[in-house]
């Protein structure tokens, strides 16, 4: 031990390995290191980490078995939408390690084993493959290394094929066509980047334009009530393309929001708020829509009877009334009678 000033310095070796005094810093995990934290992966270049990222997907034999291993190690997950029918391809070039990468088919985890395709070495030690999408579909994306390897990159996505969206018809239907099947049809119309089952979205103007009631079924597409209609092509869209049948009229009943308002008995002198048209039918009831009962006008009251029922009505109380003169006369003459003739 040697004193400098004041100051002690201690100088230690340990024999074979440096020494290092404290903790290391931690190392950053990917946010995407996970399969159930996957990213989603856009047509285009996406750059990745896979530095510090565990291993958590399955060995895959025999489809990723490459030079005698069959794991991807350090993997990180993406998740891509097909933007496309057709062929995607993807590569792992422009990276820094020996890449490994497999492509599985759905969005569930763990991953659904065996994956459509799987590639070590495509360009140099870089990885890289083609597999056969649906657009719209949803494939989940492993990128990891061999044999431990880890290290930077970029992914490079690229979907090649028919791409198809809605084709609104002249009478209001839609149908998923490509753009040169759409066309092909007089008086249509290609709407790029939407579908036809996005609540007829694609083609609302046409597919809501109806005169039929949403509560009500009819054998037209579509309803009087664009929101309605709308929300309930979302979930079917056989009710704006095709028919708007009872299946249709049910689920408006759960979406939609009926309008409600003062049902008024006249004959009974009742009124009830907020309720259905449909529930206000028969003789004497009237439906007012979106108002309450103080606000009828007239007044919800007995129905005025017509000129002939008020003549029977009248002639009643006339009889009535005679019968009733008539017979207290007759008592009060009894009375009278009964009266001179006692003796006392």
């Amino acid at each position: 031990m040697t004193k400098f000033s004041g100051k002690y310095v201690v100088f230690l070796l340990v024999w074979g390995a440096p020494l290092t005094f404290g903790s290391s810093r931690a190392q950053a995990v990917p946010p995407n290191d996970d399969c159930t934290d996957w990213i989603m992966a856009l047509d285009g270049d996406t750059a990745f980490s896979t530095v510090g990222a565990a291993t958590d997907g399955v060995e895959e034999f025999p489809t990723c078995h490459f030079s005698a291993y069959a794991n991807i190690f350090h993997d990180v997950w993406y998740l891509y939408t097909a933007t496309c029918s057709g062929e995607l391809t993807l590569d792992l070039c422009n990276s820094d390690f020996d890449t490994k990468v497999a492509v599985y088919n759905g969005y569930t985890c763990p991953a659904p084993s065996p994956p459509m395709g799987c590639n070590d070495d495509a360009c140099g030690v870089g990885s890289g493959l083609t597999v056969t999408v649906d657009q719209g579909s949803y494939y989940q994306i492993r990128v990891g290394g061999y044999i431990g390897q880890e290290g930077t990159g970029v992914l490079s996505l690229n979907c090649a094929g028919d791409v198809t969206a809605a084709c609104c018809y002249p009478n209001g239907s839609c149908e998923n066509l490509t753009q040169t099947q759409c066309d092909a049809i007089s008086g249509s119309e290609w709407q790029q980047g939407q579908m036809c089952g996005q609540a007829g979205q694609a083609c609302a103007v046409s597919d809501c334009l109806a005169s039929g009631d949403c509560f009500v079924a009819h054998p037209t597409p579509g309803c009087n009530d664009p929101n309605c209609c709308l929300a309930v092509c979302f979930q079917d869209s056989f009710c704006c393309n095709f028919e708007w049948d009872n299946a249709c009229v049910a689920q408006a009943e759960v979406i939609c929001v009926q309008p409600t308002g003062a049902c008024c008995n006249r004959n009974a002198f009742q009124c009830t708020e907020g309720a259905l048209q449909a529930d206000c039918q028969g003789p004497g009831m009237e439906w007012h829509e979106g108002i309450s009962c103080n606000q009828v006008s007239p007044p919800c009251a007995p129905a005025v009877p017509a000129v002939s029922e008020w003549g029977i009505v009248v002639l009643l109380l006339i009889g009535l009334t005679g019968a009733t003169i008539l017979f207290g006369n007759q008592r009060r003459s009894e009375f009278s009678r009964c009266t001179l003739g006692h003796t006392t």
